[in-house]
């Protein structure tokens, strides 16, 4: 059952690209977000009651909350919307899949961990991949195929980048539903004021059934139940073999892209995606003895 769950989760994972997409252009990108972010705060609130203890982190761990909710909340679905308004989920996704060699890159950086000569391959490897999935394969012509779009979507793989590396810190403060809770709830806090100013909050939701379960997907399964069926991941067979799971999230972004919204298919997305796999692979395979 626990494999079912993360294939399950990394399928609904997937599924968010062009879920995000569809409901980006049909509404609007913060508005989107802002309510996202409240339905999954509220849930998870709940849940956090029950299993715990609501009480409000202050001091270090109210800050932690606080960057928690920028970084991975705020940040990173402001680009990630705005992204997925000008371009197609499925070249969204193999952008994000460079997210677990950004946060090797990163740690290196921060914390002096060494990447040995295969990792520092596959980091080549990878930034190789998504050269070819940006450049649509005309890597001679890289720099016209950089659009606003591409260039917001990384950036919302820069902050998920920072929320990891900040949720190393949060380890010692929160359990992983709490400090997922309290990062929902500030991110939400944080969206409202440009959701807001976008003028258009109530507006997404008289758009009907459709953006409905959209919302719901984007709430619901793709921040909470996917979070704890992930979390069970970790717990039954530990993070390093859990996190491969997730190289299935863009297999699953394009598959949808393709077969349900009609997206196109690029030789350079199906060589670029298999060497952004391959890239990260390499770059976060356990260490052999």
């Amino acid at each position: 059952m626990i494999y079912l769950k993360l294939v399950l989760t990394t399928l609904i994972w997937g599924a968010t690209f062009p879920i995000g997409r569809y409901a980006a252009k049909a509404g609007a990108p913060l508005a989107v977000a802002e309510w996202r972010f409240a339905l999954a705060a509220a849930v998870l609130m709940a849940l956090l009651a029950r299993r715990e203890r609501l009480l409000r982190p202050k001091g270090a761990a109210g800050r932690l909350a606080l960057a928690l909710g920028f970084s991975g909340v705020f940040a990173y679905n402001i680009c990630f919307f705005l992204g997925l308004e000008r371009v197609p989920a499925s070249r969204a996704a193999l952008i994000v899949a460079l997210n677990p060699v950004l946060v090797a890159l990163a740690a290196a950086a921060v914390y002096g961990q060494r990447l040995s000569l295969v990792r520092w391959g596959g980091v080549a490897v990878s930034l190789f991949g998504a050269a070819l999935v940006i450049s649509r394969g005309e890597l001679n012509e890289l720099v016209s195929h950089v659009g606003a779009g591409e260039l917001i979507v990384f950036g919302s793989s820069l902050a998920w980048s920072a929320y990891t590396l900040l949720g190393r810190n949060a380890a010692e403060h929160f359990s992983p539903l709490a400090s997922t809770t309290w990062a929902a709830l500030a991110g939400a806090l944080m969206l409202l004021p440009p959701a807001l100013w976008e003028g258009r909050l109530l507006a997404t939701l008289t758009l009907g059934p459709a953006m409905w379960l959209a919302l719901l997907h984007l709430g619901l399964l793709a921040t909470v139940v996917a979070f704890l069926w992930y979390a069970e991941g970790v717990k039954a067979i530990g993070p390093t073999r859990t996190v491969v799971f997730t190289n299935l999230v863009p297999v699953f972004a394009v598959l949808i892209g393709v077969l349900l919204f009609g997206e196109e298919l690029l030789w350079s997305m199906v060589i670029g995606g298999a060497l952004v796999s391959l890239g990260v692979w390499l770059t976060n395979r356990p260490a052999l003895r």
